[in-house]
């Protein structure tokens, strides 16, 4: 078991998908070094179905949110899509 001493202040769910048991979250700690205690950790979760990321400024976050709904409808036409670096890539283009 993974374990990091944290104070949650917040959590807001952001997005997911409850018929596949995903969920986006977004939890505010009290401080930044319960931050780093807490990505630190995160090598321990390797092969798990959870993931996380680094924390990204909203614009970022939002222009990622895009992007891959964007990739998602693509791939159900039957293309091969890669999102990355704020780009998105279909068909090897």
């Amino acid at each position: 078991m993974v374990r990091a001493r944290a104070v949650v202040r917040q959590v807001i769910r952001i997005g997911g998908d409850k018929e596949k048991e995903r969920e986006m979250v977004l939890v505010r700690l009290e401080n930044e070094e319960q931050r780093w205690e807490v990505l630190g950790k995160k090598a321990q979760l390797k092969g798990r179905r959870g993931k996380d990321k680094e924390d990204l400024r909203w614009e970022k976050r939002r222009l990622r949110w895009r992007l891959e709904s964007f990739a998602r409808i693509e791939e159900k036409k039957g293309k091969r899509v890669w999102v990355g670096n704020g780009k998105v890539r279909i068909d090897g283009y």
